[in-house]
């Protein structure tokens, strides 16, 4: 679960970045901010989450 690829990584960030948007330009705003902080906070656990393991994106090369 937190070891997002990286087009699921790109695709949640473009999420984030649609409802801070929408919550910015809408009234639909605190739902915007809310769903945007709560995919960015998710993005950054999976990043700290392989940070601490050491982890490298997942290649051909490395994968054992």
């Amino acid at each position: 679960m937190l070891n997002p690829s990286r087009p699921r990584v790109l695709l949640i960030a473009l999420i984030a970045v649609a409802g801070l948007a929408l919550g910015l330009a809408t009234d639909v705003g605190l739902f915007g901010w809310s769903l945007a902080a709560l995919l960015v906070l998710y993005l950054a656990v999976a990043a700290a989450t392989q940070l601490v393991r050491g982890d490298t994106s997942p290649t051909r090369a490395n994968r054992g």
